[in-house]
């Protein structure tokens, strides 16, 4: 629903400020289902910051308290290197032949940046990137693996990434996706409410300049130090303000970066309404 909106994304504490803001413009303004709608968004928030601040204190404990899943990241650690550098070894021959040429399409797809791309992840998300790339093996690459002579160690690889996601479950009642799935919701129930606004003042464009008015600010500020440091800040929900130095973390970013951006080269301040289809 946000891809239709000309504006950044906005992290959690950006959607609560906001949402707070607007809630009491609502209440102001008579406005009962807006007032409505903004309290259902920012009980998503709510929900959604407490799920990461879970996260973030499990997180920063886990290699104390997982000690088998340290053990199993490096054994994953490993096999991918041994993957990995038996690919490089037959893309680097020096006469061209089917298995170099093998070889280097299989690196160009499946380790465009190396190893070490997947080996620094946190551990949930090694463990993801893992599987993903062991599909890709299993269907891409199934007659090369042959060729090559990767089997056994795609093999034990596979073993070795299925103990270690048993491993990460143990003991923890909190998982990565219920995080992900919090967020998402807080995100939607906020682009709802920017919808909202714009279709209950289609005829009045003050009124929706009034109400939109605390997103626009969030809009801006995150705009203004996007451009200085290329990430999208956190924000204290209380205030508003940019946490200077500190982007967000992972529970607070689950999409990727580069979609952080405007969606269009128009001014990002100000939210637009999305295009009607004709």
């Amino acid at each position: 629903m946000g891809d239709n909106l000309n504006m950044y994304r906005f992290g959690i504490g950006s959607i609560l400020f906001a949402l707070e803001e607007v809630e009491a413009l609502a209440q102001s303004a008579g406005e009962a289902e807006l007032e409505a709608r903004c309290a259902h968004g920012r009980d998503k928030a709510r929900a959604a910051r407490q799920l990461q601040f879970d996260w973030a204190r499990r997180d920063r404990s886990r290699r104390l308290a997982r000690p088998e899943a340290v053990a199993r990241d490096q054994q994953v650690d490993r096999t991918l290197s041994q993957i990995y550098g038996n690919i490089k070894n037959f893309a680097g021959m020096e006469r061209e032949s089917p298995v170099r040429e093998t070889a280097r399409r299989m690196q160009a797809q499946l380790f465009p940046f190396g190893v070490f791309e997947i080996t620094s992840k946190t551990f949930e998300e090694e463990h993801s990137a893992v599987k993903e790339l062991l599909r890709r093996l299993r269907a891409d690459f199934a007659a090369e693996l042959g060729q090559l002579a990767l089997e056994p160690l795609v093999d034990d690889l596979e073993w070795l990434n299925a103990r270690f996601g048993e491993e990460l479950q143990t003991g923890e009642r909190l998982s990565w996706d219920e995080v992900q799935a919090a967020v998402s919701e807080a995100e939607e129930a906020f682009y709802k409410v920017v919808f909202d606004i714009f279709g209950r003042t289609l005829d009045d464009p003050a009124r929706r300049d009034a109400l939109l008015a605390p997103i626009a600010v969030q809009n801006e500020r995150i705009g203004q130090y996007m451009k200085r440091r290329g990430s999208v800040p956190k924000v204290d929900p209380d205030t508003g303000a940019v946490v200077e130095g500190e982007a967000l973390d992972d529970a607070d970013a689950p999409i990727e970066a580069d979609i952080n951006a405007p969606h269009d080269e128009q001014d990002p301040v100000t939210p637009q309404p999305a295009p009607v289809a004709e």
